[in-house]
């Protein structure tokens, strides 16, 4: 009784006397820019405003030292911020230009009247395969995205095992010869994976694969944008995405050679967090939770999805000008097509990313 009574009279203080602001055991104040985690589990600072969101579901929130109301704000895995804004390189084409591109719609005409049939397609002009050469052909084992009129954009880990020797771009399906498209191959000079990436764990996978040759651009083949500037700020989370694949979209159960277009959505990076962190691996893979260097996206009722093959293929949205601009790269997942368990992608639209694809790719500091 006489410690409660002691604790009730530093509580009240002398009448009149102002009283002070109770603190609890273990509860700790924080004020701006000091460090916090954030609901991933990632660290962050605590500041007035985060900035984008980048598929955040609310940045977590700073216990205030005052009235003023604090953010947790991620930052990059190095400790530097990673909202930074990164202005476009300067470059020799408009890529808000890229479309997708229809075509067939009637008769395909060969040699060999046993090979005219009817098709009807659409390309993406961006759009790559990435492969070995074999005895028997190309193997097309990942994707990619055409950035420039040299480097194609992709995912570091599937150079794990891949000596990548090939790029081809502007094709639809790449087991019909006359399907009317005009796919064009092209020689890979070198791969280079982001310097940080380093497997097992899953952060900065992604790599630039530098063509041997210059692309001549043109509408069936030309580059994809980029989230340059402003656009890095664009908050995307509950927004479609469109994921283009050659791969398997529907559970894995069907090989495709041809190339789709699906719909999913960005969801809130905790979804993803929620269901990974309660697999025994994910701090292996994640050690530090995952952060803004991550997008989590897939189908609310867990039918579409990236799957086999897609890997480093791209995730785009649509601006307000109707620019296609990447929102993320394929990246991991747990199987495909699980509603528990969407689609994790390499975020483009984290700041340190596109400032290293602006040094290697466009030559730019």
């Amino acid at each position: 009784m006489g410690a409660l009574l002691l604790l009730l009279v530093v509580v009240g203080g002398a009448p009149g006397a102002q009283c002070s602001r109770i603190v609890f055991p273990g509860h700790q104040y924080q004020g701006e820019g000091d460090a916090c985690l954030t609901p991933s589990g990632a660290p962050g600072t605590c500041s007035r405003s985060c900035g984008h969101s980048s598929g955040f579901e609310g940045s977590g929130r700073c216990s205030p030292k005052d009235s003023t109301s604090l953010a947790c704000c991620g930052t990059s895995l190095d400790g530097s911020p990673d909202n930074v804004i990164v202005s476009p390189p300067s470059v020799s084409f408009d890529c808000s230009a890229s479309k997708p591109q229809f075509f067939g719609f009637g008769t395909v005409s060969s040699s060999n009247p046993e090979s005219r049939h009817e098709v009807s397609g659409v390309t993406w002009p961006w759009m790559a395969l990435v492969g070995r050469k074999e005895s028997e052909g190309n193997n097309w084992l990942c994707a990619g995205m055409l950035i420039n009129e040299h480097w194609v954009l992709s995912e570091a880990y599937c150079f794990q095992d891949l000596e990548a020797a090939v790029v081809r771009l502007g094709e639809y399906d790449f087991n019909d010869d006359h399907d009317g498209a005009t796919p064009q191959d092209f020689s890979v000079a070198e791969v280079v994976p982001h310097p940080d990436y380093s497997p097992p764990q899953a952060y900065h996978s992604l790599a630039l694969v530098r063509l041997s040759s210059k692309v001549a651009l043109q509408k069936s083949v030309s580059p994809v944008c980029l989230p340059w500037g402003a656009a890095a700020n664009t908050d995307i989370t509950d927004t479609k995405a469109k994921l283009l694949t050659f791969g398997n979209t529907f559970g894995g159960v069907n090989s495709n050679s041809v190339l789709k277009e699906i719909e999913v959505t960005v969801f809130p990076l905790a979804r993803c967090v929620r269901s990974y962190s309660k697999l025994s691996q994910y701090y292996h893979t994640w050690p530090q939770g995952m952060g803004r260097e991550t997008l989590c996206a897939g189908d609310p009722h867990g039918v579409k999805d990236a799957c086999i093959g897609d890997s480093g293929g791209p995730l785009v949205t649509q601006d307000v000008q109707g620019r296609y601009v990447v929102a993320g790269i394929v990246s991991q997942g747990r199987g495909c097509g699980h509603k528990d368990y969407p689609g994790i992608y390499v975020n483009l639209r984290y700041s340190p990313y596109l400032a290293w694809i602006k040094k290697v790719a466009f030559n730019a500091p």
